[in-house]
């Protein structure tokens, strides 16, 4: 997902936030990252992807999936949909099998 979004013309606010929040979030600081994309977060709903990628990177599958949940409320009509809808279910199906212990 990062690279599409790193890549897309069409993202208003371009790479510059993505690649701020990823920046925070590969040097061990996810907390500074989530916060920084936040504040993008009313501007662009497409920050949901980027906040995907930050639980993900500490292991918080239901948190990916949540904010895989928002994205796919905000643009229903992705193009990338059956994608990021199969990518939230995983994240889902992980996060219930680390609750159960397994």
């Amino acid at each position: 997902m990062r690279h599409g979004l790193q890549t897309d013309a069409g993202i208003p606010e371009g790479p510059v936030a993505p690649c701020t929040g990823l920046a925070a979030a590969e040097s061990g600081g996810t907390g500074e990252a989530q916060n920084a994309l936040l504040l993008k977060q009313s501007a662009s709903a497409k920050a949901h992807l980027i906040l995907a990628d930050i639980p993900g990177e500490i292991g918080d599958f239901s948190g990916r999936a949540r904010e895989l949940d928002a994205y796919l409320e905000r643009y229903p009509q992705d193009r990338n949909h059956k994608f990021i809808e199969a990518t939230r279910d995983l994240a889902k199906k992980i996060a219930s099998r680390k609750a159960s212990g397994q």
